[in-house]
């Protein structure tokens, strides 16, 4: 009388096993993937900092001319944008036109931001 039920516990227990291990198999599948995507990540962040890097650097190697008086410029700094930045900028705050403060940055490397700290040093002392 009771045998139907106890095929329907049966196929019930089974059904409920075969989820757990399906369950345990897309988590296993999760885990791959995430690390997957933690090497990819650290790949990508690797190839961008070298494209950045050498995208600066060739950006420093130009020549840069500043006319300090007419930019009303009133302090010149050296800036690191981020910890890990081989290339550093040159950082110029200037009075606008309207009386507001602007900056001005350079992609500069030490040679050339000393350069200017004379020429802004020089143009301060006229």
């Amino acid at each position: 009388m009771f045998g139907w039920l106890k095929e329907q516990r049966k196929d019930l227990e089974d059904a409920i096993l075969r989820i757990k291990q399906d369950h345990k198999h897309a988590i296993n599948q999760l885990d791959e993937l995430q690390d997957l995507v933690k090497q990819e990540q650290f790949r990508l962040s690797e190839v961008r900092k070298d494209f950045v890097i050498d995208r600066l650097a060739k950006l420093t190697k130009y020549a840069c001319a500043v006319d300090w008086n007419r930019m009303h410029a009133f302090s010149i700094e050296r800036a690191y944008p981020a910890p890990e930045d081989l290339v550093h900028a040159t950082v110029i705050g200037y009075f606008k036109a309207d009386g507001t403060v602007g900056d001005w940055i350079l992609w500069t490397d030490e040679e050339t931001h000393n350069k200017l700290v004379e020429e802004f040093k020089q143009t301060i002392r006229k």
